[in-house]
């Protein structure tokens, strides 16, 4: 991409697609030090905002997360179109960004860096809230809308909290066990099919009885996944078969340092 860019004299990186699509136009841009433009077809994650590109293995198991100098100069996004992607896209992004209040609390709690080395602020910790608040609030309303390709106030928060809000809220705010235990679940056979979003929403639940969070929480997290379609269970996570050695696995993986 790089080569093909100088020889073509262009002028800006221009991501359209998922999020692999635009974290390597993203980290291109960088690396070119050329204005980067994002369009999402889907808003299944947070990463069209993010000054962050995930590069996994060809496998699909992660391989570094790479911080960039800055985010992209813009992002254009439009309703209509996120409206009529599928609806497992969505609601992947809700999974995504179901994460972020809860890691960014824990990062807050144990005065642990966010992803650019620096400390979580006030600000951060509210747009992380915030984020939380509006998956509760219009989740299952915007699944249903998008269900019927309908593009209401719903589908527009949501489609906000997926990638502006859970975008600023886990970069300033932290990453915790949630994306770790993600992590872990990338490397399990059985969850090749299985989106981002869905394994970190699982991640988070894991996270939450970790925390021993008091039972009104955790059922309240546990509810919200539920009602918009996010795994809940390893069965519905694929993992049915030697069990005790996928968690093992997974359980390895989350405690790597890194």
């Amino acid at each position: 991409m790089q080569r093909i860019f100088r020889e073509e004299s262009c002028e800006a990186v221009i991501g359209a697609g998922g999020g692999k699509v635009l974290d390597t136009a993203k980290a291109a841009a960088c690396f070119l030090n050329a204005p980067c433009v994002i369009v999402p077809t889907a808003v299944s994650s947070d990463a069209p905002c993010s000054a962050l590109s995930v590069i996994y293995h060809d496998d699909g198991s992660l391989d570094r997360r790479l911080p960039l100098p800055k985010s992209p100069d813009m992002i254009l996004i439009d309703s209509e179109l996120i409206a009529n992607a599928p609806v497992r896209l969505l609601v992947a992004g809700m999974g995504d960004a179901f994460s972020t209040y809860f890691e960014a609390r824990a990062c807050r709690a144990s005065a642990s860096d966010n992803i650019h080395g620096g400390k979580s602020s006030i600000a951060a910790q509210g747009i992380a809230r915030m984020c939380y608040d509006t998956l509760l609030r219009d989740g299952r309303k915007a699944k249903q809308a998008v269900e019927h390709k309908l593009c209401t106030q719903a589908v527009e928060n949501i489609i906000e909290a997926n990638t502006l809000l859970s975008g600023i809220g886990f970069e300033s705010g932290g990453k915790g066990a949630a994306h770790s235990i993600g992590d872990g679940l990338n490397t399990i056979s059985q969850c090749k099919r299985m989106m981002h979003g869905e394994k970190v929403a699982f991640g988070t639940l894991v996270q939450l009885m970790m925390e021993n969070v008091i039972d009104a929480e955790l059922e309240e997290a546990y509810c919200f996944c539920v009602s918009v379609g996010l795994p809940v269970t390893l069965a519905q996570l694929s993992i049915t078969e030697e069990v005790p050695a996928c968690i093992q696995r997974i359980a390895e993986v989350a405690m790597q340092p890194e």
